[in-house]
């Protein structure tokens, strides 16, 4: 059993990926709850307090809610038109090996000893080899072959490492 695709990482993707780091983490977690303590903050006291703390309540709603995704999208935007490694295609190759990328004359391998765990987003399945190294492997460019790869990931890890959805 194989899979091979080509993923030619877009912003969208980039910003799905950010996205998801940002809101299931701690600190994405806190500063949504804090958003909404500065809303709920800025509406009770509109007119009990002066002006300029309002403003304050008001510029850290502002930030914490609707900013933060805006800049999210751009910063997602610039590293996929920035960064070398986005301007090609990288090949990709997951059988019972492993999985193996390839851009250029450069080829890297990752067994499926070294994957510590598997995440899905919207767009994105998620393999991660570290606490901050991930790979990024948009469904887009698996196609048909998603199933595929989800089998073989199913195959060789374990389902506590596994959040796939069916």
């Amino acid at each position: 059993m194989s899979a091979e695709f080509e993923v030619k990482m877009t912003p969208k993707i980039l910003f799905d990926f950010q996205l998801f780091h940002t809101y299931h983490s701690f600190s994405g977690i806190f500063s949504i709850l804090f958003g909404i303590g500065t809303l709920i903050l800025t509406i009770a006291t509109f007119g009990k307090v002066s002006v300029s703390m309002t403003a304050v309540y008001l510029l850290f709603t502002v930030y914490l809610l609707p900013l933060q995704p805006v800049l999210l999208y751009f910063r997602a935007a610039k590293q996929a038109k920035l960064n070398p490694v986005f301007q090609k295609p990288l090949a990709y190759v997951i059988n019972d090996e492993g999985i193996t990328s390839a851009q250029n004359d450069s080829e890297a391998h990752i067994s499926w000893e070294q994957i510590l765990k598997v995440k899905e987003t919207n767009y994105s399945l998620l393999l991660y080899t570290g606490k901050r190294y991930c790979s990024v492997l948009p469904k887009e460019s698996m196609g048909s072959q998603l199933a595929v790869v989800v089998k073989l990931i199913r195959k060789h890890l374990k389902t506590e490492q596994i959040k796939v959805g069916e």
